[in-house]
């Protein structure tokens, strides 16, 4: 036998060993975890498909960056399994809430298996209190493979990095490599192209036949955001409709400049009429009736109106004009600010520094992204600005606290960072030009 064989051979023997390896590893986490395999597994093509069409580089960068970044959230899910004592809990959580889902998605799981259940968990599983059309996925998934509450966890991920990718490859093409890369809106952006601003297209732009069909899709989209959360359906209503209206009008700046104008002139004659004032003022009731019930739980809250607001719930239907207008403006500037960092109430919220910090950055880069998105497409810009400003006006007047309105923040988050990069990337490239008369370079490659 030749050493060349020999070499060969050797080199097989290593290959199959390697491959028996990760396959019995594969199958001692499948029976442990069978969701958490399956969806580490079906991540492998969505990155596949991120990276699709892109030069090498770049390709290198993107798949770097969502296996890292979906190994770091699988890393944390390992280390919560690890520390967690299972003969005193069935499963670790680092939220309360998410306990909470787990446990109502299992005891549906059971209720559809017919598996014994407590008849106050049968009544805790279908209570009208957070009900989510995402418990039902959930039981579904557990129902197939077995109870998984850590890889409900996986399963958040996969659906997480997916949109990601989609976001990513939407907008690539219109504000460049860069600010994608660091970083039912399909539907929409689909539905208000037009042939000219539809690139690398042999057919020009969408046909009728496809513009119906993503109009179908979006409001099919927001349909379905409304099962999952309270007010997703004006969420993704408002956020699409808007941004197609703004979008659209933003391509002929006299019919923008005419709206801004009829808007101006026509808020104060609005604002005038009694009728409208008592609409707002009971809508606005209605949030600070939320907020208030958020503030007068325990944890770690947060007040906008004056204390003395807070003792009596009666207070809520004493709200003026002039307390709800203070309220809202309010609301909207603790979305950004809180938590305040003089006034940590923990050593648990400490540890969230670090992401506050990166947050002001972000809202600060905020408007200089949306100025540059602006110059390179208005209809994406316009609707990525307002399914994020939809989700922030929502979160900030129903919210209380802290917490919980640091986890919903990352409902607009998505749209906000591809602002914030793009903000960053401009910024850059002005500190680092050598004549500030040049024009700025475009961060597309």
């Amino acid at each position: 036998m030749t050493p060349d064989v020999r070499d060969r051979e050797a080199s097989s023997l290593r290959t199959i060993g390697r491959t028996t390896l990760a396959g019995v590893g594969i199958g001692a986490c499948y029976v442990l975890s069978p969701l958490s395999v399956l969806c580490m597994l079906a991540i492998i093509p969505l990155v596949r498909w991120a990276a699709r069409g892109l030069e090498e580089k770049e390709r290198r960068w993107v798949l770097a960056v969502l296996v890292s970044a979906a190994a770091a959230r699988a890393l944390v899910i390992l280390g919560l399994f690890l520390v967690t004592n299972h003969s005193q809990v069935p499963f670790g959580h680092i939220f309360g809430d998410e306990e909470y889902f787990i446990r109502r998605s299992l005891w549906m799981r059971n209720v559809a298996l017919g598996l014994p259940v407590h008849r106050a968990d049968f009544v805790y599983a279908y209570d009208d209190y957070s009900r989510t059309s995402f418990l039902y996925v959930l039981a579904v998934l557990q129902a197939l493979v077995g109870p998984a509450p850590y890889g409900a966890h996986l399963f958040s991920i996969l659906c997480y990095v997916a949109a990601s990718i989609v976001l990513y490859r939407l907008i690539r093409p219109s504000y460049g490599r860069l600010p994608a890369l660091l970083v039912g809106l399909v539907a929409a952006v689909t539905a208000g192209r037009t042939k000219s601003e539809v690139r690398s297209s042999k057919s020009g732009g969408p046909s009728f036949l496809k513009r119906l069909g993503a109009i179908a899709v979006l409001i099919a989209a927001a349909l379905v955001a409304q099962t999952i959360r309270e007010g997703g359906l004006v969420m993704a209503g408002a956020g699409a409709a808007g941004g197609l209206v703004l979008g659209l009008a933003g391509r002929r700046p006299r019919v923008l400049m005419g709206l801004a104008v009829v808007c101006l002139l026509a808020t104060p004659l609005v604002v005038s009429r009694g009728r409208f004032k008592d609409r707002v003022v009971t809508a606005v009731r209605q949030v600070v009736a939320v907020h208030w019930g958020h503030v007068n739980t325990p944890g770690y809250v947060y007040t906008i109106l004056d204390g003395s607001f807070y003792v009596r719930k009666a207070s809520i239907q004493e709200v003026t004009f002039r307390q709800g207008v203070q309220y809202v403006i309010g609301s909207l500037v603790t979305y950004v600010l809180e938590p305040l960092p003089w006034k940590i109430q923990s050593r648990t919220a400490l540890t969230y520094l670090p992401e506050q910090m990166v947050w002001y950055l972000m809202v600060a880069l905020v408007p200089i992204g949306i100025a540059s998105g602006l110059r390179r497409d208005v209809l994406l810009t316009a609707l990525l600005a307002t399914y994020a400003g939809t989700a922030a006006v929502l979160v900030a007047i129903t919210s209380g606290n802290v917490g919980t309105l640091v986890r919903h923040r990352g409902l607009a988050l998505p749209y906000l960072l591809w602002f914030s990069v793009l903000g960053g990337c401009e910024v850059i490239a002005w500190l680092t030009r050598g004549n500030r008369n040049e024009p700025s370079p475009r961060t597309a490659g």
